[in-house]
């Protein structure tokens, strides 16, 4: 039989987490209700229960992975295994609908010992690898089970997908875990609706990109996702990157500001660029950013 869609989305996922040093794992789709009250990123959503002789304790049809996945990484610690990565592509259960959209997602979690960045790394590059034109973004997330100021929500070209973060120990200690943990969790669908399998190549850039850095004095409250959307919308035809460069919050910065680095690349396919060209690409991003964002230049 021919492979479908969700195979050939599979096989490079599960390819990419173990290039990175993951180890698949499958655990059971009950769990415990102390082993479900671990992670709940919806809390006032009800567990469905089977009632049953064989299912007297693991009787809850989990709602998220990433419970069973802490236990494994523990029960890996107890045999001396320490600091394994772990990730599992399965289902979860929302609501006894079987069949109806969103009632049993197919989810992909891991928990690792890695950073929140280090894990941010590992979905941002899937996602390339994956879904080249999609937009993976997040924001501060304030669910209960995350260390303050460590988790967020993921979103897949503005919508909301999943989670990330580093878990608290007030969580990690119920199971007896040694280290410190995070986790991530996405919906598979979002993934499998924007994937790009079939790929197009293009000729390499014959001109050199032009590098140029801003060092903007801005609000606390304003996000990098702002600043690089307020750059993309002002940049012009000739942008060709937008990265992170640094975020500097202390002495001889004013209280309530912080100072963002934003490093912004300009190319032509057609010539090297001027000087000229450059310098007006960089006065329209100043501009922008100052009417939009209150932004100053340090």
């Amino acid at each position: 039989s021919s492979r479908t869609h969700r195979d050939r989305v599979l096989d490079p996922l599960r390819d990419h987490f173990c290039a990175t040093g993951f180890y698949e794992a499958i655990t059971l789709t009950f769990v415990t209700p102390e082993l479900h009250a671990l992670f709940q990123p919806e809390p006032d959503r009800q567990p469905l229960a089977v009632e049953h002789s064989s299912r007297r304790k693991e009787n809850l049809l989990r709602q998220s992975l990433v419970p069973s996945l802490l236990q494994s990484r523990r029960e890996n610690e107890r045999h001396g295994n320490f600091g394994v990565d772990l990730f599992e592509i399965a289902n979860v259960y929302l609501q006894a609908d079987p069949g109806q959209p969103g009632s049993e997602p197919t989810r992909v979690a891991a928990v690792c010992g890695r950073s929140f960045a280090e894990l941010k790394g590992v979905i941002e590059s899937l996602l390339e690898h994956l879904a080249p034109h999609a937009r993976l973004t997040t924001r501060p997330g304030d669910l209960r089970e995350f260390v303050t100021g460590r988790g967020a929500e993921i979103l897949l070209d503005g919508d909301a997908c999943g989670w990330l973060g580093e878990l608290s120990r007030d969580i990690t200690d119920q199971l007896g875990l040694r280290d410190s943990v995070t986790m991530l969790e996405i919906n598979l669908e979002p993934i499998e609706e924007l994937v790009e399998l079939n790929r197009h190549v293009s000729e390499l850039p014959r001109f050199p990109a032009v590098d140029r850095d801003l060092n903007f004095l801005l609000n606390e409250d304003v996000t990098w996702e702002q600043l690089e959307t307020s750059v993309r919308h002002s940049a012009g035809p000739l942008l060709s990157s937008v990265s992170f460069g640094g975020q500097y919050v202390g002495q001889q910065i004013p209280e309530g500001r912080k100072s963002y680095i934003i490093t912004i690349g300009y190319r032509s396919d057609e010539r090297t660029l001027t000087n000229e060209e450059v310098e007006e690409s960089q006065a329209n991003v100043v501009d922008h950013c100052q009417k939009t964002l209150d932004a100053m230049l340090r």
